[in-house]
């Protein structure tokens, strides 16, 4: 129960300070959060790939912090830019936001799921154009199924077993 009130009284605090007073204002602020907490953990990321923190002075280094760059990301709160860190070697490989990549959400999870429910493409892009105001186009839409065609095959290729025992009642 501590745990939820601190949560609430820093919810509070937090809303008092940007002078939140619609949903609107509380979205724009819960985006600078994700936004901050990312950037965080992306560094967070970079100093365990690195194996040394940042402004350490004390290890002998192989690889060196080589600045940001900025991408757009799509979240389920909207696109916003993203701050990514990166290596002098160009071996850091962001877990949180892969290379390749431009979303930060569970969006891929629901336009498959929506796809497999057998949406359009186009319903789907519209959907999630309301829904999170993100354009995707159905273009999109089809490229990020392909990746995922694939699975699907090889799940349905699979081997079976000779017996399957199940229960009916």
């Amino acid at each position: 129960m501590a745990k939820n009130s601190k949560i609430k009284q820093l919810t509070q605090e937090l809303m008092e300070s940007e002078d939140t007073t619609s949903a609107v204002d509380l979205q724009s602020v819960l985006k600078e959060m994700l936004k901050n907490g990312v950037e965080a953990l992306l560094e967070g990321e970079l100093d365990n790939a690195l194996g040394y923190p940042k402004h350490d002075r004390k290890t002998e280094k192989a690889n060196y912090r080589n600045g940001k760059n900025s991408k757009s990301v799509k979240t389920d709160l909207g696109c916003m830019d993203v701050k990514i860190p990166r290596d002098r070697n160009s071996e850091f490989e962001p877990k949180l936001v892969p290379k390749n990549s431009s979303t930060l959400s569970s969006i891929e999870d629901k336009v498959i799921s929506m796809y497999a429910k057998e949406m359009s493409t186009r319903d789907i892009s519209e959907y999630i154009e309301d829904l999170y105001n993100i354009p995707l186009s159905a273009q999109s839409i089809s490229r990020l199924t392909d990746k995922f065609l694939p699975v699907v095959q090889d799940w349905q290729n699979r081997p079976l077993d000779a017996k399957y025992h199940f229960i009916y009642y």
